[in-house]
């Protein structure tokens, strides 16, 4: 736990919600006796994918703000972190709120700095409770083209949210893959799945060594943990793949043993 805010961002929302789901069953298997408050905001909360994935539902308490300014989702939300009863706050996501202003005005009316004045605030206020209530916190945000001078995208919010934050990553999808893990075109019609690309923008906890990596996102079962780990052993030379044929090192040797498969899928069956 870093009981400090951390920020998803990305164009891929399955992968940053499907890992959003993923820690909420980890935190859940570390430690239950505190509930996980998850502000829906967009309205995208799935019980059976959540249960699929498990998640202890019964432990979830899901915030659905319907007609909601952001002020008073913020609020709400700090009651609730001030209970001391919430061990993993999920805010999903940043660019669904809308401020006070907004709600009060017309459509034709632009209202410059949008959520960034409000957000400012609130992790202002939430950065202390978060660690005097051993609490951490996940807020889902979504990228936007950079108009600015130098171009590439940004991120709805304002700076304030990246200063608070601990941790900043950023996802994008992969390439999909069928059913045997085999790697498809990005137009392809019937993928089981696809990689998810992570990128470490900031980090506060461990050392920023490892900024780029990815994970395998089944449709079917969520992160798929067993392919990752095989790729994980291959760029650390414990197994090799050379071609459609994989191999085991032997562990105390360091040499290949005779044990041999084809395709990655017998690897993964194995």
């Amino acid at each position: 736990p870093m009981y400090r805010i951390t920020e998803f961002s990305g164009a891929d929302s399955s992968g940053k919600s499907t890992t959003a789901l993923d820690i909420i069953k980890n935190y859940q298997n570390m430690d239950n006796s505190k509930n996980v408050l998850y502000v829906d905001v967009e309205g995208t909360f799935d019980n059976y994918w959540a249960t699929k994935l498990g998640v202890d539902v019964d432990k979830v308490i899901v915030f659905n703000p319907q007609v909601m300014s952001a002020e008073n989702v913020f609020e709400i939300s700090l009651n609730f972190v001030r209970t001391g009863e919430v061990g993993l706050f999920i805010l999903d996501s940043v660019p669904a709120l809308v401020p006070d202003l907004v709600f009060e005005e017309d459509y034709e009316k632009q209202e410059m700095g949008g959520i960034s004045k409000s957000l400012t605030r609130f992790c202002r206020d939430l950065h202390p409770l978060l660690i005097s209530k051993k609490c951490t916190a996940i807020l889902l945000n979504q990228v936007r083209d950079n108009f600015n001078y130098g171009g590439g995208v940004t991120t709805p919010g304002g700076r304030a949210l990246k200063h608070y934050c601990s941790v900043r990553m950023m996802f994008s999808k992969g390439l999909p893959f069928d059913e045997h893990g085999k790697e498809l075109s990005r137009n392809a019609q019937n993928p089981a799945g696809h990689t998810v690309d992570v990128r470490l923008l900031k980090s506060k906890v461990c050392p920023n060594n490892r900024l780029n990596g990815c994970y395998s996102l089944n449709y079917l079962g969520g992160i798929d943990y067993i392919t990752d780990t095989i790729d994980c052993a291959i760029n650390l030379g414990l197994i090799s793949a050379s071609g459609p044929w994989y191999k085991l090192y032997d562990l105390e040797t360091g040499e290949l043993t005779d044990t041999k498969f084809q395709g990655k899928n017998a690897v993964v069956n194995y």
